[in-house]
């Protein structure tokens, strides 16, 4: 039976975003599907069996992070299910919408099986979509379409005269975002030792806290909670920069980046995906190493405005939600 016009099926949903301090992108992006499309899943512990059993009651399916299929529970299991929804997908003339947010899974298990998925989206996948064009493989995917990571308004804070902290590290602190490794870079260099730096988030666990608890600068503040908006405002107020520690090669876009930019913040990150394209805009300072640090920093204390005010105002107009809407529905279909 065919599906009526329309319906879509959104991969994946879960409670997770629903949760204070947590990442809301895909309660935003269902919000923005929702006022065009009938969309027929809601939170399932079913995995790929669940876009099997409402086949059916979809002409499109919306693929966000699949490659991180293989860690889910059953996911060697889930992988030929995959493909085949894939196969009656391109049988009966489904739309196959496949978001590309990262180069790598930023989890280093089933490495193996994370590319057969890449393999098959790329194969399979009608229309590809992305946060950025520093997608390894560019020119094997096919129907590529880029938006920037759509951003959320906020007041543009100013920049503090005497601020509490020289960096602001903020968000769950997980092994692939790097905090671990700049505290054990930074312990070794006098220049970086001296930093007042504050490390706000919940740790994705305890050995990691530990180790970067013992490895951190004296100097250092580490606050090991989920932080709420509130909070994060007034950590912005008193923070002169905010830092990202991403290893290069995997990371293509980041919410927490587009959070501090919304609010006016001066961003220093890797010369990675949407930081290295955000930086060749002037809006972002990027790195290449840790070692880049120190004079990176010496020189934007030495600037009065290191990011034009004017021209993030014009960047945030145009990278709305409202936006990225219009530009999903016009490459959905």
């Amino acid at each position: 039976m065919k599906p009526p016009k329309n319906t879509l099926y959104l991969y994946p949903i879960s409670a997770e975003g629903h949760r204070p301090g947590s990442n809301d992108y895909m309660v935003r992006l269902r919000d923005c599907l929702d006022r065009h499309y009938r969309v027929v899943n809601k939170g399932t512990s079913l995995g790929m069996a669940d876009l099997l059993l409402k086949l059916p009651r979809y002409d499109r399916v919306y693929f966000n992070w699949i490659e991180d299929v293989p860690d889910r529970r059953f996911g060697y299991l889930q992988i030929p299910m995959l493909l085949t929804v894939l196969l009656a997908c391109k049988l009966s003339r489904k739309k196959i919408v496949w978001f590309v947010h990262n180069n790598l899974s930023h989890y280093k298990t089933n490495r193996v099986a994370k590319r057969i998925v890449r393999v098959l989206m790329r194969s399979f996948a009608d229309v590809t979509l992305s946060h950025s064009r520093e997608i390894g493989g560019l020119q094997r995917l096919r129907n590529l379409h880029c938006f920037d990571h759509p951003v959320e308004r906020a007041p543009l804070l100013p920049q503090p005269a005497a601020p509490d902290w020289d960096l602001l590290i903020w968000g769950t602190v997980s092994p692939y975002k790097g905090v671990d490794r700049f505290a054990a870079f930074a312990a070794r260099q006098p220049s970086l030792q001296a930093l007042r730096v504050l490390i706000a988030g919940r740790f994705a666990d305890a050995g990691l806290e530990q180790r970067i608890r013992s490895q951190a600068p004296g100097g250092w503040e580490i606050r090991g909670h989920t932080v709420a908006d509130e909070e994060l405002r007034d950590f912005y107020a008193r923070s002169r920069y905010v830092l990202f520690c991403y290893a290069p090669g995997s990371v293509l876009s980041s919410a927490a980046l587009c959070h501090s930019l919304a609010h006016g913040k001066v961003v220093i990150g890797p010369h990675t995906g949407c930081f290295k394209e955000l930086g060749e805009l002037g809006l972002i300072y990027t790195y290449r190493s840790f070692d880049e640090l120190p004079a990176l920093i010496a020189r934007l204390n030495a600037i009065e405005e290191p990011v034009s005010r004017a021209a993030l105002e014009r960047y945030l107009s145009a990278n709305g939600w409202e936006h990225f809407e219009r530009f999903l529905v016009e490459r959905i279909g």
